[in-house]
């Protein structure tokens, strides 16, 4: 409500409380009349009847016209409320919601349960971060959820300690990301997506460090696993074609033994050296012949056994 809105309805109030208190009729009333000479008091006249219905007629116009003044300001005043702090309590004066600001400036809304513990609150940073947390019936938060400035939503679960044991978020590009955390904060599981759509998913050891990391793609799929050291010692794999082959690596990376099918689809067992040439090869031949292969260092055939 503004400065002239008020003004109209304390002088619609005082003329209504003047009329309502002070009846024209009344013998205490005493008006004022001009004359040519200036003002002079008025009294009613001996033998004439003290009511003036004519005065009461105007009075009373001027009240309903002032009335409806009042009505019009309050129904199309200012709705703003102002304040800093709104609480909302229940019949037992227990406080179940309030709106404020907190100690920094930043608003803040709080749900709280029958016993006046926080469970559900709201809050807006300096920086622009909106937030949402759910706390259990001890008042922990067991969820959040957080918008940064850039947009990326991140949903956060917490365990009865309050450490963070899962996390769901969108990378800038929009690919999604969930990870998964032991008792100790540590990341031990995460799932994504790829910028181009590929699914991955990776366990780590206590350390934090990857060891299984199974993958999906156009191009086929593969499950490789790691040492402590984070070296690659195994992977299998199928190719576009769905061939599928199986790889062995030593402590320094090398590839030391595979196992797969050839084009024709039979199986062939290959054993390689530290600098990744095939020495030994065992294969079955679609007849079913069995073969084996031995070769030097630089790959050339040195005895070959074949069984009918």
């Amino acid at each position: 409500m503004n400065k002239l809105q008020r003004v109209v309805l304390t002088v619609a109030l005082a003329f209504i409380a003047l009329f309502c208190l002070v009846p024209p009729w009344s013998s205490q009333v005493q008006g004022f009349i001009s004359t040519r000479g200036g003002f002079v008091p008025w009294r009613p006249v001996p033998g004439e009847s003290q009511f003036d219905f004519g005065r009461l007629v105007v009075e009373f116009v001027v009240v309903v016209v002032l009335g409806a003044a009042l009505f019009f300001l309050w129904r199309n005043g200012s709705k703003v409320v102002r304040a800093r702090e709104f609480s909302v309590v229940d019949k037992d004066g227990k406080t179940r919601a309030k709106l404020g600001l907190d100690d920094s400036g930043q608003p803040e809304l709080n749900l709280n349960d029958q016993n006046g513990t926080a469970r559900v609150g709201l809050t807006l940073s300096a920086g622009g971060t909106a937030g949402m947390t759910v706390c259990d019936q001890n008042g922990r938060g067991r969820a959040t959820l957080v918008m940064g400035r850039s947009g990326q939503p991140v949903l956060g679960l917490t365990d009865q300690n309050g450490k963070l044991r899962a996390r769901l978020s969108l990378s800038e590009s929009g690919e999604p990301y969930l990870s998964l955390f032991d008792p100790t904060e540590r990341a031990r599981a995460s799932l994504a997506l790829s910028e181009t759509g590929e699914p991955w998913l990776a366990l780590c050891d206590q350390n934090g460090r990857t060891r299984t990391w199974l993958s999906g793609a156009e191009g086929g799929t593969g499950l490789t696993l790691f040492d402590h050291t984070g070296e690659t010692r195994a992977l299998l794999a199928a190719g576009e074609s769905g061939r599928p082959g199986l790889a062995l690596y030593d402590q320094n990376g090398n590839a030391r033994a595979s196992l797969g099918l050839d084009d024709s689809g039979q199986p062939v067992l290959g054993l390689l050296d530290q600098t990744g040439k095939t020495r030994a090869a065992l294969s079955v031949d679609a007849d079913g012949s069995a073969g084996l292969a031995l070769r030097d260092q630089i790959g050339i055939p040195s005895a070959e056994l074949a069984l009918a």
